[in-house]
């Protein structure tokens, strides 16, 4: 296991997202940690927080997506809140692999086709 390294600062949260969908993301931490198996080194990305809203009136989920310093996408991972289920907090944790170490990361939320459809 490498060392890990503290994201947070380098995290741009799309709250346009949260005020379209009536929720707030905060208590956030975000970290990469280089794991180096034989020749290969790759960066695991963790995203925690909590998100809180009086009301979703849709399926949504969390996304966290990691870019390199060019904006290319690297990876991502998201945490699904249905509709019928979410009482106004719940925390997620985000985790995912990449091959190249992450410049920055976005955190937004979408609304979810897997668990409502259209």
């Amino acid at each position: 296991m490498g060392k890990v390294i503290d994201l947070t600062s380098k995290v741009e949260k799309l709250e346009i997202t949260e005020k379209k969908y009536g929720v707030h993301i905060s208590g956030m931490y975000c970290s990469v940690e280089a794991n180096n198996y034989s020749d290969d080194v790759s960066y695991e990305v963790k995203c925690n927080g909590e998100i809180t809203g009086e009301e979703i009136l849709t399926d949504i989920a969390v996304k966290c997506t990691a870019y390199d310093d060019k904006e290319r996408v690297l990876g991502e991972d998201s945490k699904y809140f249905s509709r019928g289920t979410f009482s106004k907090f719940d925390t997620f944790v985000l985790c995912f692999n990449i091959n190249s170490k992450p410049a920055k990361c976005k955190l937004f939320i979408i609304k979810s086709w897997t668990h409502g459809g259209i």
